[in-house]
C-alpha cells in the first residue's frame, strides 16, 4: 500500500496551481479507477511537512466540487434561529475542476 500512497502523492504534485481535479480522476490516473477511496486515504495520511506544501492536497476535491463548511455553536442548538453573535462561515471557492490535459 505504502507504494500506491507514493504514486498517489507523486501525481497529486503534479497538479498545476489553479487547477482541481477530483480523488477519481487522481484513482484513474493511476490507472485504477475505482480507487477514489484509496487517493483520499493516502492523502488524510501525508505527514505535517508534506501537507504544508510538498503535496498539494487542497487541489483534490470530491466528485461534487467545493464543499461548504460550518462552524456549529451551542447557541444554535437551543433556538430556531441563529442569533447575531453565533459564528456561521461558509467556505466557498470557484476552483476550475477541469481534467487536466
Amino acid at each position: 500500500m505504502a507504494n500506491v500512497f507514493e504514486r498517489i502523492k507523486v501525481l497529486t504534485g503534479l497538479i498545476p496551481r489553479g487547477r482541481a481535479v477530483t480523488y477519481g480522476q487522481v484513482a484513474a490516473w493511476m490507472g485504477e479507477p475505482r480507487a477514489a477511496r484509496t487517493v483520499g486515504w493516502a492523502l488524510h495520511g501525508l505527514t505535517h511537512e508534506e501537507a504544508a506544501g510538498a503535496v498539494p492536497w487542497h487541489r483534490v476535491l470530491g466528485k461534487v466540487g467545493p464543499h461548504y463548511a460550518r462552524v456549529t455553536t451551542s447557541c444554535e442548538t437551543h433556538s430556531a434561529e441563529p442569533s447575531a453573535n453565533c459564528l456561521r462561515t461558509k467556505v466557498s471557492s470557484s476552483i476550475s475542476t477541469t481534467a487536466l490535459t
